[in-house]
Formats: structure tokens, sequence, C-alpha cells
């Protein structure tokens, strides 16, 4: 068993993906096109697309309520 092998064992798919080279380059794409820089502007995007989410689950649901 190789050194990546076994720092992979009992982690998380989320924390696994970022040793794949295609997942971290789309994790850089990502912070980098919304202007993250660290953890609080990471915070910040989440919670603003948690909200966009819940408005449009809300439209959503009023659209099927007439």
């Amino acid at each position: 068993m190789d050194h990546r092998s076994y720092e992979r064992q009992g982690k998380s798919q989320v924390s696994q993906s970022i040793y794949n080279p295609k997942d971290a380059a789309k994790v850089l794409n990502f912070l980098q096109a919304n202007n993250i820089m660290d953890m609080a502007g990471l915070d910040e995007k989440f919670k603003s697309m948690i909200g966009e989410q819940r408005e449009q689950q809300s439209h959503r649901k009023q659209d099927m309520e007439r």
C-alpha cells in the first residue's frame, strides 16, 4: 500500500476527491471565478447560493399552488 492510499483511508469522499487533479482543478476554478480568497469568502458564497436555492424553491411552490 503506497502512502497515498494509506492517507485516503477513513477520509470522506469529498476530501478524497481533492487528491484527483481534475477535481482539484474544478475547485480552484470555482474559487477563482468567485474571487474567493479565504474561508469567510467561501462561507459567504455558500450562504448566497443556499439563499438563491431557497428562493427558487419558494417560486416553484407558488407556481404549483396556482
